[in-house]
């Protein structure tokens, strides 16, 4: 049995479809004067499994739904028995740059405002919410029109004449790679996931994560602490080769205990064993690598040629050289 196929999605969307990772992550992403109209404790996690109809083995796109409170001294609006006024957070998941990601999501708001017509005869704004953290620099700017205007050869006169037949939307851009974890109003935890997202392909990750692994000497629940570490080291196992050494040397300087790093350890090794990766955690690391990263890689090169990404870039993102892609079938 194999591993999972994309383990940048398979841990962003485990972290932030708890409700208060997810709260933390609005809190941090959105601009402070639509964050101080939300009600964040209403915060919903929603089954968005209708938005990719075609890939519902997509794992890293989430829905939330939050109450919208009202301007501050004015009544609540007419709404008609609809209910409270909500908006919507569609969160795309991105671990490479993808040009087609506006594309990709007109056609996800497409079917979630089809969806909220044909079920109550009601819209809900929907902001589109990027949690990007690829190797190359975010240079798709904010905007479907950006993007318009970029591949369509339109001049600034031919813009203007035809801006309002052209459908546009913004997103909220959250760039991981440009963001201090350390510096946003959220959990330890979370950020440490955020850390471990930003620092996941540099070799040197456990140096990187030793401040934010002390900071979960805050948690109270060993059991607690066990599990937030050891979902962290599930992912780092999932994407690099690890040193023997290593996991334990950076939970030794972060202040573990060796009841602590003794448990973290067995949970770790539950998980992957859960996923068909590991027979053991010992003879895992003493091999230096783990089974079943292949076979996602494969899986992640499919998925972007068929959305047109570059060879270039399905090679840099995946690891895996052309000779590798054709072997393989990926490419011709």
């Amino acid at each position: 049995m194999g591993g999972i196929q994309n383990p940048h999605d398979a841990f962003v969307r485990s972290v932030f479809q708890e409700k208060e990772n997810a709260i933390d992550l609005i809190r941090s992403a959105l601009p402070q004067e639509i964050v101080s109209r939300l009600d964040l404790a209403s915060l919903d996690v929603i089954d968005a499994s209708f938005v990719d109809e075609e890939q519902k083995q997509s794992q890293g796109d989430l829905l939330f739904s939050i109450s919208l409170n009202p301007p501050a001294g004015k009544p609540s609006a007419e709404k008609e028995n609809k209910g409270d006024l909500q908006i919507y957070c569609l969160f795309e998941h991105k671990s490479y740059l993808d040009p087609g990601i506006y594309v990709q999501l007109i056609e996800y708001l497409a079917r979630i405002y089809r969806r909220q017509w044909t079920t109550v005869r009601w819209f809900s704004p929907v902001i589109p919410l990027v949690f990007y953290h690829g190797e190359k620099e975010w240079n798709l700017g904010n905007r479907l029109l950006d993007q318009m205007v970029r591949n369509s050869g339109l001049g600034r006169q031919d813009l203007d004449l035809l801006r309002r037949y052209i459908p546009d939307f913004g997103i909220e851009l959250f760039n991981v790679p440009k963001i201090d974890p350390a510096t946003l109003p959220v959990s330890e935890p979370v950020q440490l996931y955020l850390a471990s997202v930003a620092f996941i392909r540099d070799p040197g990750v456990f140096e990187h994560l030793i401040p934010y692994l002390e900071r979960q000497g805050n948690i109270e629940d060993i059991g607690k602490k066990v599990e937030v570490v050891a979902r962290v080291l599930q992912y780092i196992f999932n994407v690099q080769d690890v040193e023997s050494g290593a996991v334990s040397e950076a939970l030794k300087m972060a202040g573990f205990s060796t009841e602590e790093s003794e448990g973290v350890m067995a949970t770790t090794a539950d998980k992957l064993r859960a996923e068909g990766k590991l027979e053991g955690i010992q003879q895992g690391m003493q091999q230096g690598k783990l089974e079943g990263k292949l076979e996602g890689k494969l899986e992640d090169a499919r998925r972007m040629k068929e959305r047109g990404i570059d060879l270039q870039t399905i090679s840099e993102v995946t690891g895996l050289s052309v000779d590798e892609l054709k072997k393989h079938q990926i490419i011709d």
